[in-house]
């Protein structure tokens, strides 16, 4: 049994459900009343029957298109223009928190849920007052912005990074950083996130530009959430085809590359990275490797492989000081080999290559 909460989680549950309670439109699922019974608070809400975002790409057949995602944006965008001019802030926002009304491919209505870690920009009164402090880190790690996961100061511009997060993954598939929780918020605090057209070379300029903003370390040089939606609008009449790199799982998985013999460019190597390492792509490439998202040998984190993936392709992954045992536990979950990175980059150019031969050279039938 959960336990009641008590104090000021008492009255931060409270103080939340007033203001979203006050907050009205017309996408943004409505709280009815808030109050206790028998010493436990409650809400009620409007009921909403529809999947969320998470859930529908999960169960989609094909994943968005760049026009599907843009037109979503550009909705969840004007919400939360509407929230930040009435002096909100979402503060969780990602896909389980918005519901779409309809099919993924053609969605009717987006709505947004939530607003249980909002709070008052300018607060009117005691009771309407921010009980959230800084140094809490309130949120979801994959679209958590810099300034949350540093637990300070949070205002309207950390919804825009989270929405920046969200645009990103579903045009290439994965957020901005990806690892274990120290992965990333590191990723969030330090690491520029890789350009959407290194993963997804048809993605337009424009859009890949936005998303950049939107993701910028600084508040203050992220564009304003009712900036957004016109720009995204902008973007939609040139992008109604979908990428090749955004393919479902089992697409992927039965890919060309992993039946059918070498072809003439034999000696070009491809590898997909599932790292957010900028220098490692820099001198990936000044060692003549190309980044192909669909690539059949994907660079990883040695923390990655503790998350199990069914696409068929082949995993390299990376550690600082691999061990032995480390090296026995990452053939035991899968992957081909472990390379030492950072390190001597040459050394890992050369174990690319030999994995390259590996497992690209046809295997005798029988």
């Amino acid at each position: 049994m959960k336990e009641t909460p008590q104090g000021d989680a008492l009255r931060r549950f409270v103080r939340e459900a007033r203001v979203a309670s006050q907050f009205r439109h017309p996408d943004v699922i409505e709280i009815f009343d808030v109050g206790e019974l028998e010493g436990r608070p409650f809400l009620v809400m409007e009921l909403v029957t529809s999947p969320t975002l998470a859930t529908a790409i999960e169960s989609a057949p094909e994943p968005p298109t760049v026009a599907t995602t843009i037109e979503i944006s550009a909705t969840i965008a004007s919400m939360l223009a509407a929230a930040h001019e009435a002096g909100l802030v979402h503060r969780d926002l990602k896909p389980s928190n918005v519901f779409v009304e309809g099919p993924l491919e053609a969605p009717q209505r987006c709505r947004l849920a939530d607003f249980g870690l909002a709070f008052m920009v300018e607060p009117s009164s005691e009771t309407m007052g921010r009980f959230t402090t800084e140094g809490v880190i309130l949120g979801t790690p994959f679209y958590i912005a810099p300034e949350q996961a540093a637990g300070g100061a949070v205002g309207p511009s950390a919804d825009v990074y989270s929405l920046g997060c969200m645009i990103h993954e579903m045009i290439s598939g994965r957020p901005p950083f990806v690892g274990n929780l120290a992965r990333i918020i590191a990723g969030h605090l330090y690491l520029p996130p890789i350009a959407l057209r290194e993963l997804v070379p048809d993605v337009p300029s424009a859009l890949e530009q936005l998303v950049l903003e939107m993701l910028d370390k600084s508040p203050s040089a992220r564009p304003p959430a009712r900036d957004i939606a016109p720009r995204l609008r902008q973007l939609s009449a040139a992008a109604n085809q979908r990428s090749a790199p955004l393919q479902p799982r089992l697409a992927r998985a039965i890919a060309p590359h992993r039946a059918q013999p070498l072809e003439a460019d034999q000696d070009r190597v491809e590898v997909a990275v599932e790292i957010d390492d900028p220098a490692l792509v820099t001198s990936l490439r000044a060692a003549q490797i190309a980044i192909a998202t669909t690539a059949p040998l994907v660079i990883v984190s040695f923390e990655a492989l503790q998350q199990p993936d069914d696409d068929g392709r082949s995993r390299l992954a990376l550690h600082p000081a691999p061990s032995a045992n480390e090296l026995s536990l990452a053939i035991r979950l899968g992957a081909v080999g472990v390379a030492r990175w950072p390190g001597p980059i040459a050394a890992l150019v050369a174990q690319i290559h030999k994995t390259w031969r590996r497992i690209r050279t046809p295997r005798p039938l029988g």
